[in-house]
C-alpha cells in the first residue's frame, strides 16, 4: 500500500486549518423538526430519475450507493461494480461511514447531558481517568464537541505506524498513549481532531456506565428502528451484512471490520462505524425528528463558532441546497456523506468506494432529481 493511502486512512476527514474564534457560547438557531418517517417507496418515475442521476454522477468511480428519504417516500439504489471480483453493487451493501461516527458520538453526549449524566460545561477530564484525563488539555465537553479542545489531529507518523499492521487490535491504553500533545488553548482555536472525539466517546462510556459499542446500540440505534446494518465496529463486533470493498487490492476486511481491524480499533469513537445507506438515512431522519435527542440538542449540534466545524452536525454548501446540514467521512477506500435538508424534509446518504469521490456532487444530483 502506498504511503498516500496509508495516511488517508483513520483520518475520517481532510484536515481543517486552525481558526481563531471567541470563547463565547453561540446560541443555536432552531432546526426544523421532521415528521413521521415515510416507509413507502417513491413512485416509479421518481425512482427512475434517481437511479439515472446516480448512474450519471458516479461515472469515473467503480460504484456508488445511495438512499434518499423525503415526504414522498424512500429510495435506495446502487450503481457500478464492487470488489476485486467485479460483482454488481447492491443497495444494501455495507460500507465504513468513517467520520460520520462523530455525529453519533455527539448525539450520545447530548443525550447523556439531557439525562444529567454529563455537564456540557464541565471539564472533559471529569469523565475520564488517568492519562486520558491528562490528554484532554483542560477542555470542556462543549469545547471538545465543537473541535475547540486545542488538541490537534492524529499526526501522519502515528497513522503510518497504526496501518503498517492491518490485523493489529489497538487497545484503549494504546490509543491514549498515542494522543498528540495539545497545540493551543481550549476555547481559543478550532482544528479538526479525531483524538478529541475518541476522548468524548471514552467519556460517554464512563458517564453512561456501559461500553461505547453498547451505548450506541441501545441509546442511539434502537430508538431509530434502523433496518439492516448500523454498528460500531470492533475486534469483538464483526461487521454484518454484505461488504462493499474497493476493487483495488488491499487488506480489506481483515479482523472482520471495514476497512480492517487496525484502522477500526484505533478509530474508537471517531471513525469506527459501518452501515448500509438506508440504515444510516433512517437514523438521520430519526435524529431530525427528535427521536434520538431533543430538537434543542439537535440545534446545539449545529453550533460551529464560524469555523464550519459543527458540534456533530456541519453546515454544508457547494452543490447542496442552502442550510443543508450533515457530515462526511473519508478513509482508506471509502467516502460517505449524509445530508439533511430541513427546509425540504429530505435526507440523502451517498457512499462510494473511493476516498476521493465527490460525494457532495452526487448528493446534489440526487436532490436535483427529486425536482
Amino acid at each position: 500500500m502506498v504511503l498516500a493511502a496509508l495516511l488517508s486512512a483513520c483520518t475520517g476527514q481532510p484536515s481543517v486549518s486552525t481558526h481563531s474564534s471567541s470563547a463565547a457560547v453561540h446560541t443555536p438557531a432552531p432546526v426544523t423538526t421532521f415528521g413521521t418517517q415515510p416507509t413507502k417507496a417513491v413512485g416509479p418515475v421518481k425512482a427512475a430519475a434517481l437511479q439515472k442521476a446516480l448512474d450519471r454522477s458516479r461515472i469515473g468511480y467503480d460504484d456508488a450507493l445511495a438512499t434518499v428519504i423525503t415526504t414522498d417516500g424512500v429510495w435506495s439504489g446502487a450503481s457500478g461494480v464492487d470488489g476485486p471480483r467485479q460483482r454488481k453493487a447492491l443497495p444494501d451493501d455495507v460500507v465504513s461511514i468513517a467520520s460520520i461516527t462523530k455525529t453519533f458520538t455527539a448525539a450520545l453526549i447530548f443525550k447523556l447531558a439531557e439525562e444529567k449524566k454529563i455537564d456540557l460545561d464541565a471539564p472533559l477530564a471529569r469523565y475520564l481517568q488517568g492519562a486520558a484525563a491528562n490528554a484532554s488539555n483542560g477542555a470542556t465537553v462543549r469545547q471538545a464537541l465543537a473541535m475547540r479542545s486545542g488538541i490537534p489531529d492524529t499526526p501522519d507518523s502515528t497513522l503510518t505506524a497504526v496501518l503498517a499492521v492491518p490485523g493489529k487490535v489497538w487497545t484503549m491504553q494504546d490509543i491514549v498513549a498515542r494522543m498528540p500533545e495539545p497545540t493551543g488553548k481550549p476555547g481559543v482555536t478550532s482544528a479538526y481532531s479525531n483524538p478529541t472525539y475518541k476522548l468524548l466517546a471514552l467519556a460517554a462510556a464512563h458517564a453512561g456506565g456501559a461500553t461505547w459499542v453498547d451505548l450506541v446500540r441501545t441509546e442511539l440505534v434502537a430508538p431509530a428502528s434502523a433496518p439492516g446494518t448500523l454498528v460500531v465496529q470492533s475486534a469483538g463486533t464483526r461487521t454484518p451484512g454484505r461488504w462493499a470493498v474497493p476493487t483495488t487490492a488491499g487488506p480489506w476486511g481483515i479482523g472482520g471490520t471495514l476497512p480492517y481491524v487496525a484502522d477500526t480499533s484505533f478509530s474508537y469513537g471517531a471513525t469506527d462505524m459501518a452501515a448500509d445507506t438506508r440504515s444510516l438515512a433512517t437514523w438521520v431522519w430519526a435524529l431530525f425528528a427528535g427521536r434520538i435527542v431533543s430538537s434543542a440538542s439537535v440545534a446545539a449540534m449545529t453550533v460551529d463558532h464560524g469555523t464550519e466545524i459543527g458540534s456533530g452536525l456541519d453546515p454544508l454548501s457547494g452543490s447542496l441546497p442552502e442550510r443543508s446540514l450533515g457530515h462526511e467521512g473519508s478513509k482508506d477506500g471509502y467516502h460517505t456523506l449524509f445530508v439533511a435538508v430541513p427546509s425540504r424534509h429530505a435526507v440523502v446518504v451517498v457512499a462510494v468506494n473511493d476516498a476521493d469521490a465527490p460525494v457532495d456532487v452526487i448528493a446534489g444530483d440526487l436532490l436535483s432529481a427529486l425536482g
